[in-house]
C-alpha cells in the first residue's frame, strides 16, 4: 500500500504520532523525532457475524490487531501498537475523524503497547491528587463533570 504524506507530528501520552491529517491539538515533536505511531487513511476490512474474529457488530479483534466500525463516521484498523490505518464515511468532517483517531484509535495502540487505559474523567485536585470517575459510555460521567468540580471547588 503505498505511504502517504506525513500533513502533521505530534506527541500525546509518551508517543510520537505521524498523520496525514493535521493534529493541532498536540504537542509538537522535537524536530527529527521518529514517530512511534502512524495513522494514515487506506483500506479497512469489512466483516460480518459470521466472521469468527467479530466481536460485535462493530468490533473485531484478532492477535495484535484491532478494527473498529463507527456506523456513519468511520472505519479504522489498530495494528501492533504502532498503526492505524481509517477510512472515513462520505461526508464526515475532518474533525471529526480525528477525534476517533485519537480517542479511540490512540487508546487501542495503548493497550497494544500493555497500558492499563480507563474510560473515564479525572478532576485535579489541590496538591498532587485527582478524582477520577469511571463508567461505561453513557453512564454520565461527563454530565457530572462541572457538578462534581464546583462541589469540590471549596476543598
Amino acid at each position: 500500500m503505498p505511504s502517504q504524506p506525513v500533513a502533521d507530528a505530534g506527541e500525546t501520552f509518551g508517543l510520537a504520532i505521524a498523520s496525514d491529517i493535521p493534529l493541532p491539538d498536540l504537542a509538537p515533536l522535537t524536530p527529527g523525532t521518529k514517530a512511534d505511531v502512524v495513522m494514515r487513511e487506506g483500506q479497512v476490512e469489512t466483516w460480518d457475524e459470521t466472521d469468527p474474529f467479530a466481536i460485535t457488530p462493530y468490533l473485531r479483534a484478532k492477535q495484535r490487531c484491532l478494527w473498529f466500525d463507527i456506523p456513519g463516521k468511520l472505519a479504522m484498523r489498530i495494528e501492533d501498537g504502532r498503526s492505524i490505518v481509517y477510512r472515513p464515511h462520505a461526508g464526515v468532517p475532518q474533525d471529526e475523524v480525528r477525534l476517533f483517531l485519537l480517542g479511540s484509535g490512540i487508546g487501542a495502540i495503548l493497550m497494544q503497547r500493555g497500558n492499563l487505559v480507563l474510560h473515564a474523567n479525572a478532576i485535579a485536585m489541590p496538591g498532587n491528587g485527582a478524582i477520577i470517575c469511571l463508567g461505561r459510555s453513557g453512564a454520565g460521567k461527563s454530565v457530572t463533570d462541572p457538578v462534581n468540580k464546583a462541589c469540590l471547588s471549596g476543598i
